[in-house]
């Protein structure tokens, strides 16, 4: 079964420091808690088309960025919930269409191009031919708003990465996604309030807009050369 989601919100990344992480929690601690889901591990499979195209019109620095992926919230069985995703940004401002369905039918959807019954995810599966190009895995800690609980703030840590054998779990291959301990911020939510703004403007947090996390993946993923194996 398919539950189709649009969702419209303001999104902004930071790389964070521990001490500024710490910093930051302080600045906050009066005006969050911790989210129903505090701690849990995400995976995603990235997708792009045979030509590289969708690639470079996702981490291409331009002002607008599309990329899908199948994610997933720890490991699923063949009838555990996952979901594709459909994201479209400019600057930060987001559009996401999810579509929620068991890993069963996010793989014959994904494989078999069949149509979703959402009109721009349908377009990139019906006119680019998408195959996995990345795995993408990390440890999340999740914070929201007490008084809005669509505010949310997550720390995305021990990012790594394969580009083979696209399974939605860890696997010996793995490999760092940054040579450092890097941790990303992430703020979101229909409008940042005045109380997030200020302790982002008091920690000295720069917006970094995917840039690092962008080119990273984009090297990576033309490494991959596109064979049978992968298709």
């Amino acid at each position: 079964m398919k539950i189709l989601s649009k969702s419209h919100f303001v999104e902004q990344k930071f790389i964070v420091s521990e001490e500024q992480i710490e910093k930051f929690l302080k600045c906050v601690s009066n005006n969050i808690e911790e989210d129903e889901h505090f701690k849990y591990t995400v995976y995603n499979i990235y997708y792009a088309d045979v030509s590289e195209d969708l690639v470079s019109k996702v981490f291409k620095h331009r002002a607008m960025k599309e990329r899908i992926r199948l994610r997933s919230y720890g490991i699923p069985s063949i009838h555990d919930s996952v979901y594709i995703e459909m994201k479209e940004q400019h600057q930060d401002s987001v559009v996401k269409r999810r579509l929620e369905m068991n890993l069963e039918e996010a793989d014959e959807l994904l494989s078999k191009q069949h149509e979703c019954g959402d009109n721009e995810i349908d377009e990139l599966l019906r006119n680019h031919g998408l195959i996995p190009k990345m795995f993408i895995g990390y440890e999340r800690v999740a914070y929201c708003s007490k008084f809005n609980p669509q505010v949310r703030l997550t720390f995305s840590m021990n990012m790594r990465y394969r580009k083979e054998d696209f399974r939605l779990c860890d696997l010996p291959v793995n490999k760092p996604l940054f040579n450092d301990e890097t941790t990303i911020l992430e703020v979101k939510g229909e409008f940042l309030p005045e109380w997030l703004v200020e302790a982002i403007n008091h920690c000295g947090l720069k917006p970094i807009r995917e840039q690092k996390v962008s080119k990273k993946m984009k090297k990576i993923m033309n490494q991959v050369q596109l064979t049978n194996n992968l298709v």
